[in-house]
C-alpha cells in the first residue's frame, strides 16, 4: 500500500547529510530498524524510488529520515537535495 505524506522539514545536517521530515498517516507502525521505499510525489520523479531507514522513532507523531546525498551521481539522492516543506513524498508499507 503506498501513502503520500507531506514534508514538514527539510534541514542540512551538514554538506551532504540531508534530514526530511514528515507527516505520519495515521494507523502507521513500524518496527526500529525497517525502511520503506520513498519516492517524490511529483511528475517526472515519481518513477525513481529508494529504500530510506526510519530515524524516527515508531512513538512520535512524525517520520524522519536521515539521507546521504550523492550529488555528483545522477540518482535518486540528488533528486531528493531539491525537496522542501509542503513537498510530497509517497511511502510503501515498512
Amino acid at each position: 500500500m503506498d501513502y503520500i505524506v507531506k514534508i514538514s522539514s527539510a534541514e542540512w545536517i551538514n554538506h551532504d547529510v540531508l534530514k526530511v521530515t514528515t507527516n505520519k498517516p495515521k494507523g502507521y507502525t513500524f518496527i526500529p530498524g525497517q525502511a520503506t521505499n520513498l519516492t517524490i510525489n511529483k511528475p517526472g520523479l515519481d518513477k525513481k524510488s529508494a529504500p530510506f531507514t526510519f530515524t524516527s522513532t515508531p512513538d512520535k507523531p512524525y517520520l524522519e529520515f536521515i539521507i546521504k546525498i550523492y550529488a555528483d551521481h545522477n540518482g535518486f539522492t540528488n533528486e531528493l537535495q531539491q525537496v522542501k516543506p509542503g513537498d510530497e513524498l509517497k511511502i510503501g508499507d515498512p
